[in-house]
């Protein structure tokens, strides 16, 4: 067994004194390394995923999505009634237009 470094073994006191949980002690003995990182290092897991969506794609859903909500004013004037429907339909809109794209 490698000795301990001093910054570890200082770490460890300090985890001492507070206790040791059930769930650190049982993290220790399935895995000693995650309980290392996570508990000694204190580098946790990140579980988020981030999705880039690719920028032309996301100007074509851009682009298909004022398309349809413009197409029904084709030849009149707009008004502010039809621009304000035009915002309450917005998010379906896009919806609707990233499961064509993505299908």
């Amino acid at each position: 067994m490698k000795p301990k470094s001093e910054s570890v073994v200082i770490r460890l006191k300090e985890i001492a004194k507070k206790g040791f949980s059930l769930s650190a002690l049982t993290c220790y003995v399935r895995n000693p390394i995650d309980f290392y990182f996570q508990k000694i290092l204190r580098i946790s897991e990140v579980e988020e995923v981030e999705e880039n969506i690719a920028l032309n794609t996301l100007g074509t859903i851009i682009h298909e999505t004022l398309e349809a909500l413009h197409k029904p004013f084709i030849g009149k004037f707009l008004s502010e009634t039809d621009v304000l429907s035009c915002i309450k339909l917005l998010d379906d809109e896009v919806l609707k237009q990233f499961k064509l794209v993505y299908k």
